[in-house]
Order: C-alpha cells, then structure tokens, then sequence
C-alpha cells in the first residue's frame, strides 16, 4: 500500500484532493534521511552502561535506518497555506485534530493491552 506524501484531504464524498505544498527539511531525521531515534533516547549512564564500543558505533551511524517521515529523502511535502481557500485550511485543521485523536485513543488502548 502506497503512502500518499503530499498534503491531501478527503471530501465527504471519499475524494481525494490534494493541497499545495512546499518542501521543508524533515524534522524528524534533520534532513539526514536516516536516524536511529527509533532507540529512543540514552541518558549518559545509560550509554556508558553499553559501553565504548556501543557508543562508537552509535555515534558512527551503525544502528541509524531510513527515516519513516520522510523514506529517507531528507524533505518532507508540507501544507503552503498561503496558497490554501479557507475551506481547505478548515478542513485540513479538522482532519489533523481528529488523526491527533484517533491516535491517542488508540495510544491509550494500547496501553490497556487491547
């Protein structure tokens, strides 16, 4: 199945219409296209705990894989909403709040175990 990157928004009817974009850098890997912030995060004991050799190979880019933001291509689509109708900008807001709920709910049933 096909990610759709560009910003887009579905009509009631099930279309899709996609919006104007610009490219940015993409904010999760900085424009690296790789990133191993899939680990999470190691505090200083942490990461002397797995020692030097860890660490070396941390830092050399050993465990990075490719940024699922952006598949690896360093720059994301994003909204130009200077180029957006009013209506557009409306329902993208509304579909971004209700993806934002969508996935703390199941953020939150995850959590329960279901």
């Amino acid at each position: 199945m096909s990610k759709i990157r560009q910003p887009h928004i579905t009509t009631d009817e099930g279309n899709i219409v996609l919006l104007p974009f610009k490219f940015e850098i993409c904010s999760c890997c900085s424009g690296h296209g790789k990133s191993s912030a899939y680990l999470g995060a190691y505090t200083s004991d942490e990461m002397a705990d797995q020692g030097p050799d860890f660490f070396d190979e941390y830092m050399a880019g050993t465990y990075d894989r490719t940024c699922d933001a952006c598949d690896g291509d360093g720059k994301a689509m994003v909204a130009d909403y200077s180029r957006m109708t009013a209506q557009q900008i409306q329902t993208l807001e509304d579909d971004e709040r209700f993806d934002a709920e969508d996935a703390a709910y199941s953020e939150a049933e995850r959590r329960m175990g279901c």
